[in-house]
């Protein structure tokens, strides 16, 4: 009696360690998923934090070169931001925005890039989860197919009747 639970104790084993596996596996790729995500998350962090920093130095940098422009005008004796001093301070001070905003704009493009990666890894992550429970069901569903072959193929299994002819 106890030789002939062996097949099914063998597998319900091979069942139960598929199953481990498909959930071993599945967890393993929802961790790095989700280290994944977070490291997007970071860079996306980054991203704005450089972007601003970029942003202000680039506006002292304007600042400056408007400095030296006041002070090369003023010793030329001419009346500083008026006329065509006027207009070149206005100039750089334009320019000098735009390019600020252009910064700004690129490393909020990059931010979004990056947030919009870390929601792929997180996805991917959810795919994973689900394919993990998916292989555990058909871990099972292969067990109980192998296990009523087994069954099929034992002395004890009730015959199938004959067709007549």
């Amino acid at each position: 009696m106890a030789v002939a639970a062996i097949p099914y104790f063998l597998t319900a084993l091979s069942m139960g360690a598929s199953m481990t596996a498909a959930n071993q596996k599945a967890k393993y790729e929802v961790g790095m998923a989700n280290q994944n995500a977070d490291v997007a998350k970071a860079k996306q962090a980054d991203a704005i934090a450089r972007g601003a920093k970029e942003e202000e130095q680039h506006l002292q940098k304007v600042e400056q070169l408007q400095g030296t422009q006041r002070a090369a005008m003023g010793a030329s004796g001419a009346a500083v931001g008026e006329g065509s001093f006027g207009d070149i301070l206005a100039s750089t001070a334009a320019v000098g925005a735009e390019d600020a905003a252009t910064i700004r704009l690129n490393s909020m493009r990059e931010a979004w890039s990056l947030g919009e990666q870390a929601k792929g890894y997180q996805a991917q992550g959810e795919m994973a989860k689900s394919a993990g429970q998916w292989n555990q069901m058909e871990s099972v569903l292969t067990g109980a197919q192998r296990a009523y072959g087994i069954y099929q193929g034992s002395p004890r299994a009730p015959k199938k009747p004959k067709k007549p002819k």
